[in-house]
C-alpha cells in the first residue's frame, strides 16, 4: 500500500502511514516483552504507561515527559545534586544583593569630598574637617579621619597608618566575593554530577526493566539535562556577579588611593603653613633678645 502511495506522488501519506505502522510495531513488541500482550506495559511509572497507551491529556504528556507524575518542585526534591543547586543559587543571589546594597549605601562623591574637606583645612578648622569626615558613612570619610587624627605624625608615619586603612577597607569591600567566585567554579561540577547520577539512573532503569525504550530511561536522562542546566545557570549568575564586584573594588580602591596622595598635598599645605608662622612667632623673640643683649654690652662698656 505503502508503494502505491509513493507511485501516485502522495510522499506525506506514505510517511504518515509508515510512522503509524512502526508505532503500532513497536507497541507490540514492548505488549508482548512485558506482559504478554495484555494491552498495558509493565514496570513503568504509572504516567510513562498512561501517556503510552494514549491517556494523557496534552498538556500532561508535555510536563509528564520531562517530570512524570512530579511538579518541578518534587522533582527537584527527588534529585539530591538539584537540590544542593537551588541552595547554591540562593546563597549567590543572596550574597550578590548583599553586596549591591553594601556599595550602593557606602557611595559618595570622592572628589567633592576632598574639595570639601581641603576648604575646611584652608581655613584651618581641623576639629570641623575631623567631624566632616566622622560624620561622613563612606570609606573616604574613615581613611581621611585616621589621616586627620595623625596630623602630627612623619610623612612616614602617616603614609603607613593611611594604606592600613585603605588596607581594611578593601578587605571589607571584599567580603563573600570569594564565595560568589566559589559558587561560579562549583556549580558546573556540580551539574555534572548531577548528569553522571542522571545517566546512572537512567541504566538503572535499563536494567530493572530490561529494555532500553525511551520511556524507560525518561526520568534519569531528564534528571541529567536539567541539573546540568541548573549549574550553568548558576555559574553563569555567579561569574557575573563576581566580575562585576571585583571591578566595582578596584575603582573604588583607585578612587581611595588618589585621595590619599591628595591629602598628602593637603598636609604639606598644613605643615608649611604651621613652619611659617613659628616663624613669624620666633622672629619677634629674637629680636627682643638682641635687644637685651645689646643693652647688656652697652651697659657694661659704661660701667
Amino acid at each position: 500500500m505503502a508503494q502505491g502511495q509513493f507511485k501516485d506522488g502522495n510522499v506525506a501519506c506514505a510517511l504518515r502511514y509508515l510512522g503509524q505502522a512502526c508505532r503500532i510495531s513497536v507497541k507490540r513488541r514492548f505488549e508482548a516483552t512485558f506482559n504478554g500482550g495484555d494491552g498495558q506495559i509493565a514496570n513503568l511509572h504509572p504516567s510513562m504507561t498512561g501517556i503510552w497507551n494514549g491517556r494523557a491529556t496534552g498538556h500532561e504528556r508535555g510536563m509528564e515527559v520531562m517530570f512524570g507524575e512530579m511538579s518541578i518542585i518534587d522533582f527537584i526534591m527527588a534529585s539530591p545534586t538539584m537540590i544542593i543547586l537551588v541552595i547554591c543559587s540562593i546563597v549567590t543571589v543572596g550574597f550578590s544583593v548583599e553586596r549591591i546594597l553594601y556599595f550602593q549605601s557606602t557611595s559618595h562623591d570622592t572628589k567633592g569630598f576632598m574639595t570639601a574637606l581641603a576648604d575646611h583645612l584652608k581655613r584651618g578648622d581641623l576639629n570641623g574637617a575631623l567631624v566632616y569626615c566622622q560624620r561622613s558613612n563612606s570609606p573616604i570619610g574613615r581613611i581621611m579621619a585616621q589621616g586627620l587624627t595623625h596630623m602630627n605624625r612623619s610623612r612616614d608615619e602617616l603614609s603607613q597608618r593611611l594604606d592600613t586603612a585603605i588596607d581594611l577597607e578593601t578587605v571589607e569591600m571584599e567580603r563573600n566575593i570569594g564565595v560568589l567566585g566559589t559558587m561560579s567554579n562549583i556549580a558546573p561540577l556540580l551539574g555534572l554530577f548531577g548528569t553522571v547520577v542522571g545517566i546512572i539512573r537512567a541504566f538503572a532503569d535499563i536494567a530493572r526493566t530490561g529494555s532500553g525504550g525511551g520511556a524507560v530511561v525518561a526520568m534519569g536522562v531528564s534528571e541529567a539535562l536539567m541539573t546540568t542546566a541548573a549549574g550553568i545557570i548558576v555559574a553563569v549568575i555567579a561569574t557575573v556577579a563576581f566580575n562585576f564586584f571585583v571591578r566595582r573594588i578596584r575603582t573604588r580602591t583607585a578612587h581611595l588611593e588618589d585621595a590619599r596622595e591628595a591629602f598628602f598635598s593637603l598636609w604639606g599645605s598644613v605643615q608649611r603653613k604651621r613652619q611659617t608662622a613659628a616663624k613669624r612667632q620666633a622672629q619677634p623673640n629674637q629680636a627682643q633678645q638682641q635687644v637685651a643683649q645689646d643693652a647688656d654690652a652697652l651697659s657694661e662698656v659704661l660701667s
